[in-house]
């Protein structure tokens, strides 16, 4: 394993060689030891469809976020892709458990996604790539936060990109919009003293969040009888539009479910 390391230029030309077992155990080693370049070629020619990545990111390093961002767009850059280069999905969340245990856990659900969507109709376009992530947006924009929305602004009609749960506590309503925009959550926790002008901000883009399953609000502050009305209105307002959508384009309509906890 050192061997391999050790000599980076190297075992970056022979990926192609490595025996697709010793790259989940390779990948962690390289990661903890910060081998950047060795990460990005072994993110591009990742031999499985599936890389929780996140689980060895305990606290987000922006140089590591790069590395693997930078070998999702080496992949996306092949016209003509080698045969075993078979990432689909790169999971940026923290799952709290060992990098190892949840790779071998998840890969073969994976498998069987990737081949299911395979068998979707010719015509139906298809970004290759799905990078999933939760985040949590508070107070201000970390730099690592700050590097993923930049990275995903640019490729947000070349890769699927997908936010599991949204955490939001004040933060500032311009750049929760560019994140919404872009990662349509699944779960939208929101978490404000100031629900009414965030509310006026965002109500348009929940409207278009087809994804979205849950939607939680803690923690506000509703002045009187009629400000609680508007709250309950706009988040009403934007299920059913949400829903809408969703039949629109799936045909089937999600359930999702808004609570409120003052």
């Amino acid at each position: 394993m050192q061997n391999l390391l050790w000599n980076e230029a190297s075992t970056i030309s022979t990926l192609e060689y490595l025996p697709p077992h010793l790259f989940p155990p390779v990948f962690k080693e390289a990661f903890t030891g910060r081998h950047m370049q060795l990460l990005k070629a072994m993110v591009a020619a990742w031999p499985f469809s599936y890389l929780p990545v996140g689980a060895l990111m305990e606290t987000p390093n922006v140089e590591l976020l790069q590395a693997v961002l930078g070998g999702v767009d080496i992949l996306q850059a092949q016209k003509v892709r080698p045969s075993r280069w078979k990432l689909r999905v790169l999971d940026l969340r923290n799952v709290n458990q060992d990098f190892l245990n949840v790779w071998a856990s998840r890969k073969s659900w994976y498998y069987c996604s990737t081949e299911h969507e395979s068998e979707k109709k010719d015509n139906e376009m298809r970004p290759d790539v799905k990078v999933v992530t939760d985040l949590s947006l508070r107070c201000h924009l970390k730099e690592h936060q700050t590097c993923l929305l930049q990275w995903a602004q640019q490729r947000k009609d070349s890769v699927q990109l997908s936010c599991v749960k949204m955490e939001i506590c004040d933060f500032p309503a311009e750049i929760i919009k560019e994140f919404l925009d872009i990662f349509p959550p699944e779960e939208l926790h929101l978490t404000t003293n100031s629900v009414l002008p965030l509310l006026h901000h965002i109500a348009s883009h929940l409207g278009h969040m087809t994804k979205l399953r849950k939607c939680h609000l803690s923690h506000i502050f509703v002045h009187g009888y009629c400000d609680q009305m508007v709250v309950g209105c706009v988040f009403m307002n934007a299920i059913s539009a949400a829903v809408g959508n969703y039949q629109e384009k799936q045909g089937s309509p999600p359930c999702p479910r808004a609570q409120i906890n003052q």
